[in-house]
């Protein structure tokens, strides 16, 4: 058989070392797969099924105060050096956006009222939304309530650097899209914001915003911090669906990879493993 894999060997004993992730072993794995017989068992490479099993169930909390960090204070010293990436960040832990989404987000042509998003009379939770469309994962928009100090507070902070255009977005208008995503990852750098540095990314402030909000619905930690123990399953599956929605995924199960392992089973309210 023709191999698929092009690139040299991983070194499987310093993947597990360095403890590397289930996705980083299921890349090549899955490029090799048009291969019959050249590539070995994983216990051949010495490792375990936790190693090598993907699952789309989080059990570490990636969110910044988890790792003891000033949220909104170091948002603030980012946001001095750098106003763009800083109402990025802003956005970020105000909606839980991905780092596309923040970038490309529009706040001049963005918010809507809610007569004019279309959604049933019985999800209103505030008058005005924004729409979420722009980078959005997979081409799916979403609405967004403005129902919060510090949702209103980041819209209006990403509207004064964004005056210059009505169509105007929240990165630097001298820089394209991919210009605007490195300069955001450099500062990012600069301030320490990745795994080697503080222990947190960008994507952690995402997970943030989104335990916050299970936490604004239900008054409980998520199970992923030892909550969640008091509430039925149709709380339990009410607060997921919403904290889905608000990440941009239409099932609640997606919840499993912010807040944790789902605490009731689909026939009664048993605890679930």
């Amino acid at each position: 058989p023709v191999a698929c894999w092009a690139g040299p060997f991983p070194s499987w004993a310093r993947w597990s070392r360095e403890r590397r992730s289930a996705a980083d072993w299921a890349f090549p794995r899955r490029t090799w797969t048009c291969t019959t017989s050249f590539i070995r068992p994983p216990a051949y490479y010495g490792l375990e099924l936790a190693e090598y099993q993907r699952s789309g169930i989080n059990e570490r909390d990636k969110s910044w105060s988890a790792q003891g960090v000033d949220v909104d204070g170091l948002i603030d010293k980012v946001a001095a050096f750098d106003p763009y990436v800083g109402s990025m960040l802003r956005l970020i832990r105000a909606f839980g956006l991905r780092k596309r989404e923040a970038i490309m987000f529009r706040p001049n042509e963005c918010v809507v009222n809610f007569a004019d998003t279309g959604l049933p009379l019985a999800e209103k939770q505030g008058e005005e939304y924004v729409w979420i469309r722009q980078g959005a994962k997979g081409g799916r928009p979403r609405f967004v309530p403005m129902n919060t100090p510090s949702r209103r507070q980041a819209v209006a902070s990403t509207q004064r650097i964004a005056f210059w255009d009505s169509h105007a977005h929240t990165g630097d208008p001298d820089r394209d899209l991919k210009q605007n995503m490195v300069r955001f990852g450099y500062v990012l750098r600069k301030f320490g914001i990745t795994s080697k540095g503080l222990g947190i990314t960008a994507h952690g402030l995402r997970h943030e915003a989104l335990i916050e909000e299970y936490i604004a619905i239900t008054g409980q930690e998520p199970p992923l911090r030892g909550g969640g123990e008091g509430l039925t399953r149709e709380q339990e599956d009410a607060a997921r669906l919403a904290v889905s929605r608000l990440a941009g995924h239409n099932r609640g199960r997606a919840s499993a990879a912010y807040l944790g392992a789902v605490l009731h089973k689909k026939n009664g309210g048993a605890k679930g493993g």
